[in-house]
């Protein structure tokens, strides 16, 4: 079998060189959606709801490749001013975006959490009583 060859020509780009520039067009050609988008995220970043002033709490996640581009490519943006405050945003937006899931999920913690309560409370006074009974008994047969 016989391969075909392409003609060479030194005025054509190859695959390679079209790619970036067709990328770039694109770009180009989205530049106001992009710039309406950067304009939003920053403003909601200063809100204080979002802002760093309203953060105390640390946490360590591990991610997937793909969250942790979107987080490196809101930084790069300068959309959000760290990886920590892309992640905290990100986090923040989607709980606020189910808001009613998440409120039921506190509730039914809260539930739990009093529930787990109320049966260590009746543990431990079970044992105290067990032990009080059993000091009696010991101090009655001396």
């Amino acid at each position: 079998m016989a391969k075909s060859k392409k003609k060479f020509d030194k005025n054509s780009k190859t695959e390679e060189e079209e790619i970036p520039s067709k990328v770039l067009k694109k770009a180009e050609e989205r530049k106001g959606d992009f710039d309406e988008i950067t304009k939003e995220l920053k403003s909601t970043f200063s809100l204080p709801k979002y802002g760093l002033k309203n953060r105390t709490m640390n946490v360590m996640a591990r991610i997937d490749a793909k969250t942790s581009k979107i987080i490196d490519a809101l930084v790069a943006l300068e959309l959000a001013p760290s990886r920590s405050s892309a992640a905290a945003f990100l986090i923040t937006d989607a709980i606020r975006k189910d808001k009613d899931k998440y409120e039921k999920i506190l509730e039914s913690y809260e539930t739990i959490k009093q529930a787990k309560k109320r049966a260590q409370y009746s543990f431990y006074k079970s044992l105290q009583e067990e032990l009080e009974s059993e000091n009696e008994r010991t101090e009655n047969e001396d």
